[in-house]
């Protein structure tokens, strides 16, 4: 399930040689992917629905009929569902709960869009959930495909009931996937890896390059400009991949704290349950917070306490608005320096 993948670079003698820059880009690789790991999800599923076609006589349905199956969502502009719309939707329901999970509990990782970024202390907490909405996705497709008959039969029923033509629930009919091809179009895989700096990053193969050029210095020379850029993009886009994560997470934050604290107003009183939902939500925050940031974690503690803490004197609602008001204040205040973090955690921390 785990793997390592090298970014692509271009490989062979060991040639041009880049500044210290490589070394800081190692050292910040390093220290990220010491952090986390890239996670996606990838799932697909069949449509369920085939082209309209002129032959199955839908253009001589009555307009009410139309009407109708447009209404029950069995039909759209040029598409005809084989099977009843719900189950469509029951399938993406769980999809989507499966990346808004992984979401919620990760980073965008801009150098490599399609997966996201899940700190080491919260990855076996995302992969179990993962695996648990993975098993319930792949129990529904053992149970659509082991009923397939029955739930193609129920769509045309529907068809039927709503005024289709004979002539197009027989063209439907024949075009139906065959049973035993049904599985291979549903598909659930969760995929974890790390990213390490290849060690030929800073190298270029002259020899090469110099067959394609005039001047052999002068290949040298952009061979050396090109992969000075090619770092400096990297360290750029390391960076601002710390910031941005300690942005969405100080987001998070605050608004954790705006809805307890409208909760607080609208009801008068902190329940339980809502303290509760608090704390669950604060640890949730503490998991992703890989990069230290001293401002979350400042007033993630404050939160612990207060909520934590028997006040024996005092009033309680008034204590507790007092510090989420203090805590979306703070967010709001500290929202542009995010990249303090990105510099702390990137500069100050040794491998």
């Amino acid at each position: 399930m785990s793997e390592t993948t090298t970014l692509p670079v271009v490989t062979s003698a060991p040639i041009v040689n880049i500044t210290e820059a490589q070394s800081e880009l190692r050292r910040q690789y390093n220290k990220v992917f010491q952090s986390g790991k890239l996670t996606n999800v990838h799932v697909g599923m069949w449509s369920m629905k085939v082209k309209t076609e002129t032959e199955d006589g839908a253009d001589a349905e009555s307009s009410e009929v139309k009407r109708k199956l447009l209404a029950s969502q069995m039909t759209e502009p040029g598409s005809d569902y084989l099977i009843k719309r719900e189950v469509y939707k029951a399938f993406k329901k769980i999809e989507g709960e499966a990346r808004n999970f992984l979401y919620r509990n990760s980073f965008q990782f801009p150098m490599v869009p399609q997966a996201r970024f899940v700190p080491r202390e919260n990855f076996s907490t995302v992969f179990t959930g993962l695996r648990e909405i993975q098993g319930r996705y792949l129990a529904m497709v053992e149970e659509f495909c082991t009923n397939y008959e029955q739930y193609k039969e129920h769509a045309l029923a529907y068809y039927r009931e709503q005024g289709a033509s004979e002539n197009r629930i027989n063209v439907l009919r024949t075009r139906y996937p065959d049973p035993d091809r049904l599985r291979q179009k549903f598909y659930f895989d969760i995929g974890a890896f790390e990213i390490t700096y290849p060690s030929e990053f800073g190298q270029y193969d002259l020899q090469t390059e110099s067959a394609r050029v005039e001047a052999a210095q002068k290949a040298q020379e952009e061979a050396s400009q090109f992969f000075q850029a090619q770092v400096s993009r990297q360290l750029a886009a390391t960076e601002d991949f710390i910031s941005s994560a300690s942005t969405e997470l100080r987001n998070r934050v605050g608004d954790m704290c705006q809805g307890t604290l409208d909760r607080v107003k609208r009801v008068g009183r902190l329940t339980d349950s809502a303290a509760e939902s608090l704390l669950t939500e604060i640890r949730a925050v503490r998991l992703l917070n890989f990069m230290d940031d001293k401002v979350v974690t400042e007033l993630l503690d404050g939160l612990t306490a207060e909520l934590t803490t028997s006040t024996p004197s005092g009033d309680p609602v008034a204590s507790i608005s007092r510090r989420l008001t203090q805590a979306t204040d703070t967010i709001s205040r500290t929202l542009d320096n995010s990249g303090a973090t990105a510099v702390s955690f990137l500069r100050n921390l040794d491998i």
